[in-house]
């Protein structure tokens, strides 16, 4: 969904007219019912003076139980949403677990398994293993057979031990350590840090503490980081992975909008990227627009995480994108760009160091040039629950910065800073993307 924005609103036209269709189509809805619940009320009027007819009582008392009935059924969906939202947390944690053992690479490995043998070569209980992978199985990540086994009596029996599992083409794609898309270290850190940050969320609600320093009593995510990844290989695995998982949603963040119309055709243009730790977004431009040239400007609390993925990458690569080391906060030195893009840095910022940056990002755009925001946005009836979980996620990490703001608030602040033309695309994925001029 692809939303222009010329001056600051509150709601845009298309969503007013949907507001509006709705509305008239609820009065029309209400009037009828009112027609319907006053025709009702006549006829049980003409009738009051009268004598049941036989098989009238009948019919109430039917009725009744039909909304008895109704309303049961109302209750039940009810409680049913309400249990599986209770036990959400289960299935986060099969997850985890299923991942922290090393499952997938197992069957991707052997193809598939027996229960017997995932549990004698990650070296767990047998009956325990077999509950989590049946778990798995009803989570849609494993598939499982179930195969006869002959018993001593000659009797053909089934038995948990020899249920054949094998990955669905889901963990083949994203749970698999040799997938070029896999996610695998990204969920680890959820459970290393998020799962157990998040019990402590309450602090965070009650007087605005960091529920990350008082769980891990470390200041920032990027020193727990250093505690965690201790080596140069389990780094190197971390950073890869958390390019791979950006990577996802890059291929479609740089296809929202035509990026080539943002400079004169036929010439070679300038891609900036200003907060990645890997250059996703500057990887896949050079990959779908060929003209284009891209820097990477890197955080200093990335840099050395940085370094390690940059070595990786092939000569070819480095010949078009420039890394090089940038504190936005502090620095103007922002190249000269056709479009200069921000991932996840605004949400870390208040209002008065956004706008700073994004006066500093329009002095160094090119003529016709656009600034990209990839960020998760808070649609304007609040209706994204994602973008609400990262906006408490933001604060339980996070201190004193902005949080996951509004499409409207964005617009305002870009608008303040001199841009205009504002585009937004909800990609459904856990970014977003906007889009704006210079004035």
């Amino acid at each position: 969904t692809t939303t222009t924005t010329t001056k600051p609103t509150k709601i845009s036209s298309s969503e007013m007219s949907s507001v509006s269709s709705s509305s008239s189509s609820h009065q029309s809805h209400s009037q009828s019912s009112q027609s319907h619940s006053s025709s009702h009320s006549n006829i049980d009027h003409s009738q009051a003076s009268k004598r049941p007819l036989q098989g009238q009582t009948e019919n109430v008392s039917t009725q009744k139980k039909q909304k008895v009935s109704n309303n049961d059924n109302s209750l039940s969906a009810q409680a049913i949403a309400m249990f599986e939202l209770i036990d959400g947390f289960r299935k986060s944690k099969v997850l985890f677990v299923s991942v922290q053992l090393g499952i997938y690479d197992l069957l991707q490995a052997f193809g598939s398994a027996s229960a017997s043998m995932i549990a004698q070569k990650i070296e767990t209980n047998l009956a325990e293993t077999v509950k989590l992978l049946d778990a798995c199985v009803g989570l849609g990540l494993i598939q499982r057979k179930n195969y006869m086994i002959q018993t001593k009596s000659g009797r053909p029996e089934q038995s948990p031990a020899t249920y054949i599992y094998s990955n669905t083409p889901t963990a083949l794609q994203l749970l698999c350590s040799k997938s070029p898309t896999c996610i695998i270290e990204h969920i680890l850190q959820i459970d290393r840090i998020s799962y157990p940050t998040w019990s402590n969320l309450v602090l965070t609600i009650k007087d605005g503490r960091s529920a990350l320093e008082e769980t891990f009593s470390t200041p920032s995510q990027d020193t727990l980081l250093e505690k965690i990844y201790t080596t140069t290989h389990s780094q190197l695995d971390y950073v890869v992975e958390k390019h791979s998982y950006r990577s996802l949603s890059a291929q479609f963040v740089v296809k929202a909008f035509d990026l080539s119309a943002f400079g004169p055709e036929n010439t070679t243009m300038i891609f900036t990227e200003i907060g990645s730790m890997t250059g996703h977004l500057s990887l896949q431009v050079i990959k779908e627009y060929p003209n284009f040239g891209a820097n990477v400007l890197l955080h200093p609390s990335h840099s050395r995480w940085s370094n390690i993925f940059i070595q990786q990458l092939p000569a070819t690569i480095l010949g078009k994108i420039r890394y090089s080391v940038f504190d936005h906060l502090n620095e103007d030195n922002i190249p000269k760009s056709n479009v200069i893009a921000l991932g996840d840095v605004l949400l870390k910022l208040n209002d008065e160091q956004v706008s700073k940056l994004l006066v500093r990002v329009r002095e160094n755009l090119r003529p016709g040039g656009a600034i990209l925001i990839e960020e998760k946005f808070i649609d304007p009836n609040y209706s994204s629950l994602d973008a609400q979980l990262q906006n408490l996620d933001v604060s339980a990490v996070h201190r004193g910065g902005g949080g996951i703001r509004t499409v409207d608030q964005l617009v305002t602040l870009l608008f303040s800073c001199g841009f205009s033309n504002i585009k937004f695309a909800k990609l459904g994925f856990p970014v977003d993307v906007i889009t704006a001029r210079v004035s």
